[in-house]
């Protein structure tokens, strides 16, 4: 609708070609008047070229506004504007389209064509305000995990890690992400703004996996895209990313309208869920008022998590025969806690344990991704995710602990066994902790050495 009307203001005979246009649509005696040459027009023009990229299609047809004011745009007064208004009202023009067409009048007539009186009675209608759908933890991770291959997995995993509009998610390039400061650089997002974006451990390494399978299919270039669409040399588009996700929630049955943006809802959701403070999000959404990210409090509100279920206080019975999930496991612990015993411990942890912790948190879970498996009979599916296979994995491991334990049971003696347990003094603790084979070995060969010292005196074992 801008197009047309933007050329028409910049040069009179296409204004001529316009009058034509519109005697041939409206079936009335509307003659063209004189307008000044294009020069006139010319500033006006130039803003509105500018503004053409974030305004989109906002200027009203011609046609349109000579079928319900009977006058070319440019003679049209503030009665025929009021008409021209309640004529789309009337033809069941939503709120935000109605504001959109008003703000596009308002660059027209009193930038473009110098005559803002006309405009006195055009009032915006007030949009109704809705709440974000926002998908639960569960929710995103099936997700994920559903969607159709690596590089749709981790560009999803991205939007929710980050909160990250389509648009930005990808336009994104390889270079924009700092591994060393565990950031991601947002350049020209919404608005023509620059920004930083967070980038945690589990998305760094889901960015590392996918890059090195793209890297070795050769589909992605040096410094490219970070998502390149089926030519490298072009990217991924939003509509192909919420096509990707549509089909995602499709199959992990999610009867919730699914977007890229309700991923940036949950995500920022969830953020305040975890208590993060709401400027930090504003700043980590790009949002210039606080007062837009604070529409997250009414999905998620301190009062709401501070209440008490009575669900919360019933005990799960022992052996429920729907097999309900009643014990607390390891990975849970870790999710929890993992990140401030971290933050604490972060001068005594070896890189080995912290992987070994990231593998427990992982295990079972859609950031090590999955796959779908259909009943052939009732048709129903179940999302199925991978195991970390980690040694120190208590769910990867639980099996090999078991037989490894009944093979014990051979090797006992049919005597009564005693629980003996050797500690270290403090002091002594702190300088194990950095010459483990040393203090433990001395600790190995002195606790053998006590007990062997023990048994040889009957009257000190009871017998």
């Amino acid at each position: 609708m801008w197009c047309f009307l933007n050329q028409w203001a910049c040069r009179c005979s296409e204004l001529r070609q316009l009058a034509s246009f519109t005697q041939e649509h409206s079936h009335g005696n509307i003659q063209p008047t004189g307008i000044s040459t294009a020069s006139t027009h010319a500033g006006g023009y130039a803003y509105a070229q500018a503004r053409a990229k974030d305004a989109g299609s906002l200027y009203p047809s011609s046609q349109q506004i000579c079928e319900a004011s009977g006058a070319l745009p440019d003679t049209a007064t503030a009665e025929d504007l009021r008409r021209f208004q309640l004529h789309l009202v009337d033809a069941g023009t939503s709120p935000i389209t109605l504001n959109a067409t008003i703000t596009g009048l308002k660059l027209l007539f009193d930038v473009t064509l110098g005559h803002g009186d006309v405009l006195a009675k055009m009032q915006s209608i007030r949009v109704p305000r809705k709440i974000p759908i926002v998908l639960n933890k569960q929710e995103v991770a099936r997700l994920i995990a559903c969607a159709g291959n690596l590089k749709h997995q981790t560009a999803l995993a991205l939007a929710y890690g980050t909160g990250l509009r389509a648009n930005e998610v990808v336009s994104l390039r390889v270079t924009d992400i700092d591994s060393q400061r565990m950031t991601l650089r947002v350049e020209q997002g919404k608005g023509g703004k620059d920004r930083y974006a967070m980038i945690s451990p589990v998305l760094l390494e889901r960015l590392r996996v996918w890059w090195r399978v793209a890297r070795a299919q050769g589909r992605m270039l040096d410094g490219g895209w970070l998502f390149p669409g089926m030519d490298p040399i072009n990217p991924l588009t939003a509509r192909q990313l919420n096509r990707a996700i549509h089909e995602a929630a499709d199959l992990a049955k999610i009867n919730k309208r699914v977007s890229i943006h309700t991923l940036r809802h949950s995500f920022a959701t969830h953020l305040l869920e975890q208590k993060v403070d709401i400027r930090v999000i504003q700043v980590m959404l790009g949002h210039k008022k606080l007062e837009t990210t604070a529409l997250y409090t009414q999905v998620a509100t301190e009062v709401l998590k501070e209440v008490i279920s009575p669900l919360e206080t019933l005990h799960p019975a022992v052996g429920d025969r729907h097999g309900a999930k009643c014990a607390l496991e390891v990975a849970d612990i870790f999710r929890a806690h993992g990140p401030a015993f971290r933050l604490a411990q972060r001068s005594h942890l070896s890189l080995g344990q912290l992987k070994v912790m990231t593998a427990i948190e992982q295990c079972r879970t859609a950031a090590l991704g999955g796959h779908v498996l259909r009943c052939p009979d009732c048709q129903s599916d179940q999302v199925s995710y991978n195991s970390c296979r980690n040694r120190h994995c208590p769910k990867c491991q639980s099996h090999a602990a078991k037989r490894w334990l009944d093979a014990r049971q051979g090797d006992l003696l049919p005597v009564d066994y005693y629980h003996v347990v050797f500690t270290l003094p403090a002091p002594i603790s702190d300088i194990a902790y950095y010459n483990k084979a040393l203090i433990y070995g001395l600790l190995f060969e002195i606790a053998a050495q006590t007990l062997t010292t023990i048994a040889a005196q009957r009257h000190l074992l009871g017998g």
